[in-house]
């Protein structure tokens, strides 16, 4: 069976379809090619580890081409940086991300930021692990990304990043951490690329194409 994205399953819904019986409705055995890509910018970097709020480390966004290298102790996970970099740009047109699992307040968090008008375009690609432990977040993140018309698919993926465009700026962000709270160290770097944003666009795109 050819994985389908959500945006393209979304007419089955109203022929009575129920996706969440279907082992493979949103899950792609597709393999993409490794990719490299090589860059070089002013690095900054902060320490988190007394426990700080994302909030109070950001305090600003990168300029162009900036890397600031965050290392932390899990106060924030890895969806926080949605809503820290949505206060300084007031909207995200786009916003691509790749991760492992999440819970159940970080989906409804960005559905309302969603509805709010504050993020105009989701693309989101999660691990197996998350659909088949998490059923009851996953069925949420379904229904609500159908209802949306956003897009949203599931493979061997444990990838973990964030891209965030908002007019001409692109904002990348890396780490180890999920969209779950992990009471653990955790290091993470957020760049201004468009560069390195189209680059990660790019194998997330493979699976939605």
């Amino acid at each position: 069976m050819k994985p389908k994205s959500i945006s393209a399953q979304a007419d089955l819904l109203d022929m009575g379809f129920d996706m969440y019986d279907s082992c493979d409705s949103f899950e792609s055995t597709k393999k993409i090619n490794p990719k490299s890509m090589r860059a070089k910018g002013k690095i900054t970097v902060m320490n988190g580890l007394k426990r700080e709020l994302l909030t109070d480390l950001l305090g600003r966004l990168p300029e162009e081409s900036e890397y600031i290298h965050l290392i932390s102790n899990g106060r924030y996970d890895y969806y926080t940086f949605i809503p820290v970099v949505l206060s300084h740009v007031g909207v995200i047109d786009e916003l691509w991300a790749s991760t492992w699992t999440m819970n159940r307040d970080n989906c409804e968090n960005m559905f309302k930021l969603y509805d709010a008008g504050k993020i105009k375009d989701i693309h989101i690609i999660t691990g197996i692990y998350f659909k088949r432990r998490e059923s009851a977040v996953y069925a949420s993140l379904v229904e609500g990304m159908v209802k949306r018309g956003q897009k949203y698919i599931s493979c061997e993926n444990h990838a973990k990043v964030i891209l965030i465009r908002s007019g001409n700026k692109y904002y990348v962000i890396e780490g180890s951490a999920n969209w779950t709270a992990n009471p653990r160290i955790e290091q993470n770097i957020i760049c201004q690329s468009e560069i390195l944003y189209n680059f990660h666009k790019d194998w997330m795109n493979e699976y939605f194409d």
